[in-house]
């Protein structure tokens, strides 16, 4: 089999191995996202498909092809959920996609060709690392520090212009560090005042014992891509 070049780049999933590793018997693994399926709510989801399948009049556009940016109702939700955040955002600039892997893999194709600058926190998640992988990029670390990012590192790399920076400010993965609110501002400061794009990575802003930790960097800055999920909330499997 002749696989594209890009494969070649592509680095291991680790992600895969540390659960094949989590489902062995007995194992309680801190090394991935894996929420405890004790707590899913089976008879409230249960009945939140049931209502959804009983719904003669709607049922059928349910169960057809939708349309690329996710249902209208969700991404109206999601919407209203982003004013938790600190900002508004229309559900026309919401888009639903199937796990951050997807989303990771369509900013890659938007915005990084072979041998662009990336920059990502250091240390980072290794799922994101392997999808971004793909598109060859160049890739700085950025060191994570007890209250977030070097700033001054930061603002060292995006003088060489990076294309994207990724970040998780919200009990990052896998330091488990959440950004002070003044290294948010100065994060926000940065990026506003260059033209890398970050891709702010939110997929445990909700999970904190007292809330929210602090308010979200695309609430401070134009140029930020901001990626929820429902995988540790309601169930990854969904």
């Amino acid at each position: 089999m002749r696989f594209s070049r890009r494969t070649e780049d592509v680095i291991d999933s680790f992600i895969m191995k540390l659960i094949s590793v989590s489902k062995e018997p007995g194992m309680i693994s801190f090394a991935t996202g894996l929420p405890d399926k004790r707590l899913f709510d089976t008879e409230g989801i249960a009945k939140a498909a049931a209502s959804v399948l009983e719904d003669k009049e709607n049922v059928k556009d349910v169960l057809q092809y939708g349309t690329i940016k996710g249902i209208l109702p969700l991404r109206k939700k999601i919407a209203a959920r982003c004013k938790g955040s600190g900002f508004t955002v229309s559900e026309e600039n919401v888009f639903i996609v199937n796990g951050s892997q997807e989303c990771f893999d369509m900013a890659g194709k938007m915005f990084i060709d072979k041998g662009d600058e990336m920059a990502a926190d250091d240390p980072c998640y290794l799922g994101a690392l392997q999808s971004f992988s793909l598109y060859g990029p160049k890739m700085t670390g950025v060191p994570m520090e007890d209250d977030g990012p070097d700033i001054r590192k930061l603002e060292d790399v995006l003088k060489g212009n990076p294309k994207l920076y990724y970040g998780i400010p919200n009990h990052q993965n896998p330091s488990g560090i959440s950004y002070s609110v003044e290294k948010r501002k100065e994060t926000a400061e940065l990026l506003s005042s260059s033209d890398c794009v970050m891709l702010e990575d939110d997929a445990y802003g909700e999970l904190g014992y007292e809330g929210r930790v602090g308010p979200s960097i695309r609430s401070m800055a134009d140029n930020v891509i901001l990626t929820g999920s429902f995988s540790k909330i309601i169930s990854p499997g969904m």
